[in-house]
């Protein structure tokens, strides 16, 4: 017990403190706060608030309120340089901000576009897709499985791309991806060609869905708007979990100038529907 109590003595003694700021956080919607330093600690201050570090990026929290009866609590996180950020949390039906920049660092503070949608919006887009009538524009089946794209669409800086699969065999398809790649065409003179990954603004990745058998899961993925030359291919790769399934969609440049304007969709129901997870 000692040891301890002089262990916090020495962290509080070594960190800084900055004075609480209050983020408000809502039921359907998730805030997410944007640190210098990659985060080392979380401690939240009701059960009821639910936090998670981004896989990829470690100074990237994302906060969600449990319950709409989450009282006001507070939240302490510490980063890798020794601070220790204090926040009062307040809940809020529909949050005016919920992305939260807090890098001191001119050089390394970046908005990070939200382009006008979050993630519910995202979720609620890609079902609405899902019932709209669409032809294919390209398959592919090996291995008992479907992976297919349906629209190519562009709104306000994104391109998104209505990706889905089907699994018909009796043995669950774990997702991996999609994962991405602008392939540069191979010539004589090249042994093979160059790729360069591109990361998705925002996809289903995280999420790593489970095909059952005849089950169709849509893998709609949404990109900063780009072109690419028709000496290159756009690549979208679905990989098994634990096992050597892959199947794989390539497109011209020119495929990408047929992007349409995405479809009017209701993004912001009436009807309040959040599931309280992060």
């Amino acid at each position: 017990m000692k040891s301890i109590i002089l262990s916090f003595i020495l962290l509080v003694g070594t960190a800084s403190f900055s004075d609480a700021q209050t983020i408000p956080v809502t039921w359907d919607k998730t805030t997410v706060l944007i640190f210098d330093q990659p985060i080392q600690s979380v401690d939240r201050g009701n059960r009821y608030l639910l936090s998670a570090q981004d896989d990829h990026a470690r100074n990237v929290l994302k906060l969600k309120a449990g319950s709409k009866e989450l009282p006001e609590t507070n939240l302490h996180v510490l980063t890798s340089d020794g601070n220790i950020h204090a926040f009062d949390i307040i809940y809020q039906e529909q949050p005016e901000l919920t992305t939260w920049d807090l890098r001191k660092s001119a050089s390394a503070k970046m908005t990070i576009p939200s382009y006008g949608l979050d993630r519910s919006d995202f979720e609620e887009l890609a079902v609405f897709l899902g019932n709209e009538f669409s032809r294919i524009i390209k398959k592919q089946y090996r291995y008992e499985v479907y992976f297919w794209l349906r629209g190519i669409y562009y709104q306000k800086g994104l391109l998104f791309f209505d990706l889905g699969a089907k699994n018909t065999s009796t043995l669950p398809f774990e997702v991996i991806g999609p994962e991405t790649k602008v392939l540069d065409a191979k010539s004589k003179k090249q042994a093979s060609s160059r790729e360069q990954v591109l990361k998705p603004w925002m996809d289903f990745s995280e999420d790593q869905p489970v095909l059952v058998q005849d089950q169709s899961q849509s893998l709609l993925m949404a990109f900063p708007a780009f072109t690419i030359s028709n000496r290159k291919r756009l690549v979208f790769y679905l990989r098994e979990k634990n096992g050597d399934r892959e199947l794989q969609l390539s497109l011209k440049g020119k495929k990408l100038l047929e992007a349409i304007p995405l479809p009017m969709f209701h993004a912001k129901p009436t009807i309040a529907h959040g599931s309280g997870e992060l």
